[in-house]
């Protein structure tokens, strides 16, 4: 009687790039790049979706278009902040129109409390003028004299 041989089955994790990313399926994927749009950082975007961060370096090494695609998820949170951020200048915040401009529009809007002022020969010095709340009457009250 003739021996049976049978082709032994290799182990998909030996393979490389095989087998290791299998639970990271089409689902998963679009669950973690939600968590990413919504805002989430990567590792609790993959801990939302149910895999370890590990799985997604893997999965992020070996296919660049996802790297890319993750990316553009990352980026979707932050204009959501960003759109937030105008209508708060919009509506008259302060504080989100002086941010908005200093980063938007550097040229002509910049942070009076840090003006660079060159000296010295050891180059650009920082100055910083804090004037407390007594310094701020003193200066009210003169004004008004």
């Amino acid at each position: 009687m003739p021996r049976r041989t049978c082709k032994p089955v290799p182990d998909p994790r030996s393979q490389p790039g095989a087998g290791r990313d299998r639970g990271f399926d089409e689902m998963k994927r679009s669950a973690y790049l939600d968590a990413l749009a919504k805002g989430l950082r990567r590792g609790k975007a993959a801990e939302a979706a149910g895999i370890h961060r590990s799985v997604v370096s893997r999965y992020r090494k070996a296919h660049p278009r996802f790297a890319e695609i993750e990316s553009e998820a990352e980026l979707a949170a932050c204009e959501h902040v960003e759109d937030a951020l105008f209508e708060a200048a919009k509506s008259g915040n302060i504080t989100a129109c002086i941010f908005f401009l200093c980063n938007r529009m550097a040229a002509r809007w910049r942070p009076v409390n840090n003006v660079p002022v060159a000296g010295g020969g050891a180059g650009p010095r920082r100055v910083v003028l804090d004037f407390g709340a007594e310094a701020g009457r003193e200066q009210i009250t003169d004004s008004h004299r």
